[in-house]
């Protein structure tokens, strides 16, 4: 996880579940404070409710997310 907390969230399992099929959800504070706008606007992306509008998994693996990932990883395996 991100910040320790997704961004939807509810005491009640089925209000969770429906807000994850509405894509209602919120960047709460504190827990996503810290977290940069870039990052935010990424996972925004993901959770598109519209399939047609959403990243393919390609498209998401592809993102600089991950792509700085994998680049430290080689780093540090080199």
């Amino acid at each position: 996880m991100i910040c320790g907390y997704p961004p939807f969230w509810s005491e009640n399992y089925i209000d969770m579940v429906n807000q994850i099929r509405k894509a209602q959800y919120e960047f709460g504070s504190p827990a996503w404070d810290d977290i940069s706008r870039e990052t935010k606007k990424y996972i925004t992306e993901l959770l598109e409710k519209d399939p047609k509008k959403r990243p393919t998994a390609q498209e998401a693996m592809d993102h600089i997310r991950f792509a700085d990932t994998e680049a430290l990883a080689s780093l540090e395996d080199g």
